[in-house]
């Protein structure tokens, strides 16, 4: 399973006026969700495993969509191999399109093993990957039921480290499309992996 959160805040909560246009976070992850829908369609790529792809609300006030689903999840006894996220992929403070960021909280090493193996086969030993001590995004709600986790993110360093972050100036023209693509192709190549591709 596949997913990423569409909703963004300011910086000031309480200011009913201030614009939070959250072109990363995460403008950038929910863009990501539906150009790999829109691939995965596209090429008629089938898999041993049913793919399920979401986008989440309410991640900003604390994770409200998906820890509602993956509650509803284990409720329901469904058995999810592995939930993987994507938070904030289009902002790299070095300004390079080949990392792959992965978050070191909340998810399953085994999950993150795959990440970097695909990746470093994937992109040929091209692009960097490393972890980023970033807390608390929607795989946070799955590890809590019990569902092993994955979640992508753009750097090695935490989400303040974007200097637009939960700003007015977090705006399209402050990511990049090239390390999104990166970002994507990894979580692709890591879905086929994982949902084992026929």
């Amino acid at each position: 399973m596949l997913g990423a959160h569409y909703d963004c805040r300011a910086e000031d909560i309480q200011d009913p006026e201030t614009r939070a246009p959250g072109a990363d976070d995460n403008g950038s992850g929910t863009v990501s969700i539906l150009e790999i829908a829109r691939i995965l369609k596209e090429s008629n790529l089938k898999f041993k495993y049913t793919v399920r792809l979401a986008l989440w609300s309410g991640e900003e006030q604390g994770l409200v969509g998906s820890r509602a689903y993956a509650k509803w999840a284990k409720e329901e006894g469904l058995d999810i191999r592995a939930y993987l996220n994507i938070d904030m992929d289009g902002y790299h403070p070095d300004g390079t399109d080949d990392y792959v960021g992965l978050k070191d909280q909340y998810v399953a090493p085994w999950v993150n093993d795959v990440i970097m193996d695909v990746t470093k086969v994937y992109y040929d030993g091209q692009v960097e990957t490393g972890f980023s001590p970033s807390c608390c995004s929607d795989n946070m709600g799955f590890h809590e039921q019990g569902f092993d986790t994955g979640a992508f993110f753009e750097s090695q360093y935490t989400a303040s480290h974007n200097p637009n972050y939960h700003k007015e100036s977090d705006t399209p023209d402050t990511v990049s499309p090239a390390l999104m693509k990166t970002i994507s192709g990894s979580m692709i190549g890591t879905l086929a992996e994982i949902a084992e591709l026929n």
